[in-house]
């Protein structure tokens, strides 16, 4: 594969348009299994190509189309699994698996079906074709991006279409090609790209038509006209829907109901209408050449045809038959003209037929339908008009499955007139309550919208119909259950769930479920002036309008008889609708006990809406009801109710089981009262209005009239809440008024003895003074905590106990708070006497150990505990500034333990802060807060739309921190202390505040953030109730296809999302393993030599580890060879053996087999020796995988160099001839010889090698070297093993200069031991030659004649064998040079002669 990839790469880079169709060919002809290598090797680029979309169109074609001959490319492969299979366990028997058709037909021969190409190899040949790019450089857009439809041409416009037609037919070639099951998913890809290039080209035309449109351009003056061009496009679309019907069974009809039919004409959308009606018809192709559309319009009105189509949709799979319903609604979506309403109804009744009438295909298709035609009546409410009236005909047939689909659809979008009320009223008054019709009728009302319209303006229907609804209704109500009372408790027992949700379940009766239906569509209805429905908000007292008196209306006589007898829905529609629930005076008199009875039924969510209506209009006169006991008593009931404070102990088990089995917790409708209520305080701040002062201070007083209401939980969650509300709004005045007043009353400062005797007998019964706050603090209602210990902090100043307080602690050094607080009440006359634990240092700090870590108002508490803490008293009492009182307050040991709690709990909240400035805050808009966006009450952790930033958790970090400083230094309670020498930790600028008793609250430490995102929550809670919450308007999911701008971005999203092909194999430029030789390291004897020792240095430690290899295989074989004969053994042993009576005898019995012992010798065999040996053979085996693995690369790299080197050094020398090439050369020569050492030699490769070196160097540039001799002999003469090797390149004649210097040398070192080595060397002295070529002087010759004379004797007298070779040719050398010139040396060589023989050195 590697040098496959190679060569591609080089053929991509080089190759033309011919080449890479030449590869995708061969590629498709390979076996299966392409995906997983070839696609890198198919490359098709269309930008900046010339021929790129032309061989972008054939290789798709090739793809596409059948691949010829591929049988006999592949007529040598056999299939991987026609090999035996392997034998199964016995008892299983093998499946064979067929792959079928949805028909249950074989889809393929399995004897040739491993010849094809598998799915994932077509998939990812098909993902390699950039159809982003085609697509762009067919639109206009270029490599950067830059789209400009408006500049198309009517001819390139033209061009557009007629490419597109031409890629849909391509791309339909491989619809017919794979048409077969294992190809399912690949033919789904070409149903979507076939549907994208329509989509493509539908936002294009779009664009044009609308840019023409636009313009005003008159088409007169260019070729195609508006109309042709239209005409083309329908033409492409229909040949795209065509293709796509073909390929049946293959899960592509998806894609068909995926089409932009918003650009077609209403001619072509008729005819492809019927076109798909008849998708299962043969000659559908040349039904389409002959239809017109007013024909098809014909043919679809005819009941036969109608029936035709449902039988095929019952032919047809579930999967094909829902594609086919959901291509009709798509295509009822709105066109660049007007709506052919025609076709909508068409297509909505064809729909409704076949889902919900039709016995053959409702089963299949009633769910598909009836979500269909939610999307048709979305964009065309008036259809649900025409679905009431189909469905009043076939109500029979259709029965409960009507309910379904008019809960789906989107009626609050529906304007219903006044035929089709009559209709609902008839259903609701003419058939009982357990009828199909008259449950459709309280559906359809209930889905309505009875909130404002789209534009938040004005009520989406007339307020007239409310009122009718709202009496209608009524009289439902009074035929059916007058006789059967169901109180609001029984209602609100039901979830808060749909009507059609509540009637599947089989416990609730009919009559339950229209009650809870009733009340909770007459609370949604707006029928009062003050529904709050548009901006104005609350009308003014004085209005023009006048709500109509009850007795006086003909309309209203059923409200009448319905409050005369008492009827709670009657009650609440009279406060709704009549001048009872619009007039001051009326709603005294006569709505305040209707209001009672709707309380003692317990349909409190009625109460909260009557009071949410009326309440506006007492704000600014609130005497009125504040003086009316029963509308106090209604009040005080309704917050017993919901917090389960009832009278009666079965009422209390009856409701807590209620309870426990509905689900719903107590305080439903008190949370909601409280919300209504915060929405009345942010109404009343708006330009006009009372002003929260007044809705605040009503409220109040409503929930402080009743005894002990602080104990009360709903009251105080009420109370908490306004006291949050009074913060926000800076309104806290108005609330502690009140309280101020009603804490002296309690303490006996007014003659209010009912109070007074309750508190009284409190404090004998051993508690402590009273107060509102239960206990020492709170952590539930820290708000409601906050105002009252204000509130308790005034009268604590106003009564002058802390001033005289702090006088006796700071007079007396020795008195304890508890008796300067007596001394302080004996001072004062107080009525009640004061406790300890009720001083406001006290109290502030128990709340500030009580308030969660997150709350807002934990930064303020704290501080009022220091500005009491650090209070510094004296000159208000004439006497000199002392130190800090604080600590005289915590001197016991229940204090010191508070304190000790604090500083505690000031580490705590400083972890927290710190953890908390590492959140990251996220931002969210408060008009679109959901209403589950609520506080967590346990934990008070907030939810992450109402997250305080990190910034501020920062600083509330750091004030928390100078807190904790404040708190352990008791130097801050000196007289003596100086604020400028505190370290920056102390924030001396706040101590200093504090201590000069400055009380201005450092609110912006207060998390105001997340008070106004809670007030904001508690309103939304209303708000929804009250706007229809449930009520959303759904857009068409199918996109303006003739907006520009959305049509544009639609392209450019589009094409982001095509398949990004795998890159093609890049070009790799390959790194030659051997580096060049680079030719001035040829003449550089040092790099060159350099370079040689790097390689022979590589060369001679591989041989040297081949030498320890063989040492170790010479040791294991040793091993070996020594230990084997230890394995076995003779051991003695004894044997007893029987010996049987062969023969008989009449004398002897035998008395049976003789047993007689025998000692041998047996063969003995040693396990331990046999493990060693087992052992050693592992090891020689491990040793002989090891040793006969390949080399390494390098060994074979460092040869190539070396041998690449002397070539080109050889090549130099023979071309130049020149002596720097020859010294490298001859460096290099003894270079390699240096290398040569006894491990090089007995490795073969290394042996070879560097032989074969020396061979070439000494050859080529030492055997024409003069000076070189004695060199060589020095070498060899060191070494005697490189005689062998250097004695070839020996060559003293060549030398005659020194000719008789280096037969010298050679005789210094004759020796016994070197006998061989000495006999080489003079074979390479030729004497004739060098006598008859230089012609010696006399003296060299005289000189050369006593060398040889001494060579003779020190070969001895009788030389020995080792020299005997030598001894001879020093005879024969000698006999030269005495023949040379006879008989110049004759004299000399009989004198040396006798002269040895005399002293018997030489034998003559």
């Amino acid at each position: 594969l590697l040098w496959l990839q190679k060569l591609v790469a080089v053929l991509h880079r080089v190759g033309s348009a011919v080449d890479h169709l030449f590869l995708l060919n061969h590629i498709l002809r390979c076996p299966a299994g392409v995906s997983k290598w070839a696609a890198p090797f198919v490359k098709i680029s269309v930008f900046d190509n010339p021929s790129g979309i032309f061989l972008f169109m054939q290789a798709l074609a090739l793809l596409l189309s059948p691949i010829k001959h591929r049988p006999e490319f592949l007529i040598n492969m056999k299939p991987s699994d026609k090999k035996s299979p392997p034998a199964m366990p016995e008892g299983k028997d093998i499946q064979n698996w067929t792959l079928v058709d949805e028909a249950g037909e074989e889809d393929e021969d399995p004897d040739t079906s491993w010849l094809l190409l598998s799915e994932d190899d077509l998939v990812t040949l098909l993902s390699q074709f950039p159809f982003d790019e085609l697509f762009k450089q067919l639109l206009g857009i270029t490599v950067k991006g830059e789209y400009k439809p408006e500049n198309t041409t009517c001819d390139q416009m033209m061009k557009i279409i007629g490419f597109a037609s031409s890629l849909v037919d391509l791309l339909a070639v491989g619809l017919e090609t794979f048409n077969r099951v294992r190809y399912r998913q690949f033919v789904k890809r070409i149903g979507q790209m076939i549907r994208r290039t329509v989509c493509y080209i539908s936002d294009h035309w779009a664009q044009y038509v609308t840019f023409h449109k636009e313009h005003g351009i008159r088409m007169n003056h260019q070729f195609y006209s508006l109309e042709k061009l239209q005409v083309e496009f329908d033409e492409l679309f229909l040949r795209a829907v065509l293709h796509v019907l073909k390929a049946k069974r293959l899960g592509i009809w998806l894609f068909m109901s995926e089409m932009p039919f918003e650009t077609l004409s209403i001619d072509m959308i008729w005819k492809l209408f019927y076109i798909l009606h008849c998708a299962e018809s043969e000659n559908i192709e040349g039904l389409c050449a002959r239809l017109h559309f007013n024909e098809c319009k014909d043919k679809l009105k005819d009941p036969e045809h109608k029936q035709m189509f449902e039988k095929c949709l019952s032919n047809i799979t579930n999967s094909e038959g829902i594609c086919l319903l959901t291509t009709f609604a798509h295509m009822t979506q709105p066109k660049q003209g007007n709506v052919d309403q025609e076709f909508v109804k068409t297509v909505a009744l064809e729909i409704y037929e076949v889902a919900y009438v039709s016995l053959c295909t409702r089963e299949n298709f009633s769910k598909v339908g009836r979500e269909l035609l939610a999307t048709i009546s979305t964009v065309h409410p008036d259809i649900i008009s025409i679905l009431l009236d189909r469905i009043r005909e076939t109500i029979e047939k259709v029965g409960m499955v009507s309910l379904y689909l008019f809960k789906e659809l989107p009626l609050h979008q529906w304007k219903i007139s006044s035929t089709e009320m009559d209709v609902i009223r008839e259903w609701l008054l003419n058939y009982n309550l357990s009828t199909v019709e008259n449950k459709l009728a309280c559906i359809i009302l209930e889905g309505l919208n009875w909130g404002l319209d789209e534009q938040q303006s004005t009520l989406a229907l007339d307020p007239c119909l409310h009122t009718e609804v709202a009496l209608m209704v009524l009289e439902v109500y009074q035929k059916y259950l007058t006789d059967k009372p169901y109180s609001g408790f029984i209602s609100e027992s039901i979830k808060q769930v749909s009507y059609l949700a509540n009637v599947v379940r089989l416990n609730q009766t009919p009559e339950a479920l229209f009650n809870h239906w009733a009340w909770e569509l007459v609370v949604r209805l707006k029928l009062h002036n003050n529904h709050s429905c548009n901006d104005e908000g609350w009308p003014p007292i004085n209005n023009a309008f006048t709500a109509p008196e009850m007795n006086e209306s003909p309309t209203l006589h059923p409200l009448s008889k319905a409050v005369r007898a008492g009827i709670p829905i009657g009650c609440y529609l009279a406060l709704s609708i009549t001048s009872i629930g619009h007039s001051v005076d009326k709603f005294c008199s006569e709505g305040i006990p209707l209001l009672g009875v709707l309380v003692q039924s317990k349909h409190l969510k009625a109460v909260v809406h009557v009071l949410d209506k009326i309440l506006p209009l007492f704000y600014p006169c609130q005497y009125y009801l504040l003086k009316n006991e029963q509308f106090i008593i209604c009040l005080q009931l309704f917050l017993q109710t919901d917090s389960g404070v009832l009278q009666g102990v079965t009422q209390q088990v009856t409701q807590k089981v209620a309870q426990h089995l509905t689900g719903i917790s107590y305080g439903e409708n008190i949370k909601l009262l409280n919300s209504m209520i915060q929405t009345h305080v942010s109404e009343s701040n708006k330009p006009g209005r009372v002003g929260a002062a007044a809705v605040l201070e009503f409220w109040i007083l409503v929930l402080t009239s009743q005894q002990l209401w602080h104990r009360d939980k709903s009251v105080l969650f009420l109370m908490d809440s306004l006291c949050k509300v009074a913060f926000l709004h800076q309104q806290e005045d108005c609330l502690q008024k009140p309280l101020y007043q009603l804490h002296k009353t309690a303490l006996g400062y007014h003659g209010d003895r009912g109070l007074l005797t309750s508190f009284m007998s409190w404090m004998l019964a051993g508690n402590i003074t009273p107060s509102f706050i239960e206990g020492s603090a709170t952590s539930t209602e820290v708000w409601f905590s906050w105002m009252i210990f204000n509130m308790e902090a005034i009268f604590e100043e106003d009564s002058q106990l802390r001033r005289y307080v702090e006088l006796e602690l700071i007079s007396k050094p020795s008195v304890t708070p508890d008796q300067a607080l007596r001394k302080a009440q004996s001072h004062l006359k107080f009525p009640v006497v004061p406790s300890i634990q009720r001083l406001m240092i006290y109290r502030w700090a128990h709340q500030a150990l009580a308030t969660p870590a997150d709350h807002p108002l934990l930064p303020l508490i704290w501080q009022k505990f220091f500005f009491l803490y650090l209070h510094r008293p004296g000159p208000e009492f004439g006497l000199p500034v002392s130190g800090c009182i604080g600590k005289r307050y915590f001197h016991s040991t229940s204090h010191s333990n508070l304190l000790k709690e604090m500083k505690k709990r000031l580490v705590e909240i400083a972890d927290f802060h710190h953890a908390a400035s590492k959140a990251v805050k996220i931002q969210k808009n408060m008009d679109h807060t959901d209403n589950t966006s609520t506080l967590n009450e346990s934990t008070g952790i907030c939810l992450p739309e109402s997250m305080t930033s990190p910034e501020l958790h920062k600083e509330l970090l750091r004030l928390f921190h100078v807190f904790a400083f404040w708190l352990d230094d008791m130097n801050l309670q000196r007289t003596d202390l100086y604020l400028p020498s505190l370290p920056v930790q102390y924030d001396t600028h706040r101590l200093a505040k504090v201590m000069q008793n400055q009380q201005d609250l450092w609110t912006e430490y207060v998390d105001s953030e997340r008070i106004k995102h809670e007030f904001h929550e508690t309103l939304n809670l209303w708000t929804q109730l009250h706007y229809e919450p449930f009520t959303t308007y759904r857009t068409s999911s199918v996109n303006n296809l003739f907006d520009s701008l959305l049509a544009k971005d639609r392209i450019l999203n589009n094409l982001k999302t095509h398949d990004v092909p795998v890159p093609t194999v890049s070009l790799q430029y390959m790194k030659a393993p051997v580096p060049d030789i680079v030719e001035t390291s040829l003449s550089d004897k040092k790099v060159a030599i350099k370079l040689i020792q790097q390689n022979l240095n590589i060369l001679r430690q591989q041989a040297k580890i081949a030498a320890q290899w063989e040492h170790q295989q010479i040791g294991l074989d040793s091993e070996l060879l020594g230990t084997l004969p230890k394995l076995y053994s003779n051991r003695e042993e004894q044997i007893t053996m029987k010996l049987e009576c062969r023969g008989s005898s009449l004398n002897h019995v035998c008395q049976g087999a003789a047993k007689v012992s025998v000692k041998c010798k047996e063969l003995y065999e040693n396990n331990a020796i046999k493990q060693q040996l087992d052992a050693l053979t592992e090891e020689i085996k491990q040793l002989q995988n090891y040793v006969a693995r390949p080399p390494p690369q390098n060994i074979a790299e460092a040869a190539v160099h070396v041998e690449n080197f002397i070539t080109a050094l050889v090549n130099a020398f023979k071309q130049h001839h020149t002596e720097t090439f020859q010294k490298v050369g001859i460096a290099l020569f003894y270079e390699i010889v240096s290398f040569v050492c006894d491990e090089t030699q007995r490795h073969p490769p290394t042996r070879q090698f560097f032989t074969s070196c020396i061979e070439i160097l000494g050859q080529v540039f030492l055997s024409c070297a003069k000076t070189e001799s004695k060199t060589v002999l020095k070498k060899v003469l060191q070494n005697r093993r490189l005689c062998n090797l250097l004695s070839p390149y020996f060559t003293p004649n060549i030398s005659p200069d020194e000719f008789v210097s280096l037969y010298e040398e050679v005789v210094k070192v004759l020796h016994t031991d070197s006998g061989d080595v000495i006999f080489m060397l003079l074979t390479k002295f030729d004497l004739m030659l060098w006598m008859n070529s230089t012609k010696p002087i006399m003296s060299e010759r005289t000189r050369l004649l006593e060398i040889i004379h001494m060579a003779l004797t020190l070969c001895g007298f009788q030389p020995v064998e080792e020299v005997q070779m030598a001894f001879n040719i020093f005879c024969k050398h000698w006999m030269y040079v005495l023949q040379y010139q006879f008989p110049d040396h004759y004299s000399g060589f009989l004198r040396l002669l006798m002269q040895s023989s005399s002293e018997q050195r030489l034998n003559p």
